[in-house]
């Protein structure tokens, strides 16, 4: 039986797995064995971090799940999610060819970073809602 604090669909859910796995990811980024700007790597750290508490903070409140269909809350996950997606695209920029475990970790979160993006919008309850005006 599920929980009232589980994500109430698959979409929460898989955004919610997303959300670990770039703070999972992003503690794998050592500046000092990488030669990663530490700046950047910090960036990615505590951006990551953010979200997680975001949906830790979903999952502790009876009505936290709801507030994803809210377009601020999804507007701060968006910025966080270009924040860490920008950072990973510098960071590759200056990295060195011989480090392809850092690579790959940082094109993994890079493909998180689209899929989240991609999986938000399908919560989106206002469809127009949330477009630059034309």
């Amino acid at each position: 039986m599920a929980s009232p604090n589980d994500p109430p669909s698959p979409a929460a859910a898989r955004l919610d797995a997303i959300a670990r796995e770039l703070q999972d990811l992003g503690a794998s980024l050592s500046p000092e064995s990488a030669g990663l700007g530490p700046e950047h790597v910090r960036y990615i750290t505590d951006t990551s971090q953010k979200m997680t508490a975001a949906f830790e903070e979903f999952r502790s409140h009876p009505e936290g799940w709801a507030t994803l269909q809210s377009r601020g809350v999804r507007h701060d996950l968006r910025n966080h999610i270009g924040i860490i997606r920008g950072f990973c695209d510098l960071i590759l920029l200056d990295l060195d060819s011989a480090r392809p475990e850092e690579e790959q970790g940082l094109n993994r979160m890079i493909q998180l970073c689209e899929e989240f993006t991609a999986t938000l919008e399908t919560l989106n309850p206002e469809p127009s809602g949330d477009q630059w005006p034309h």
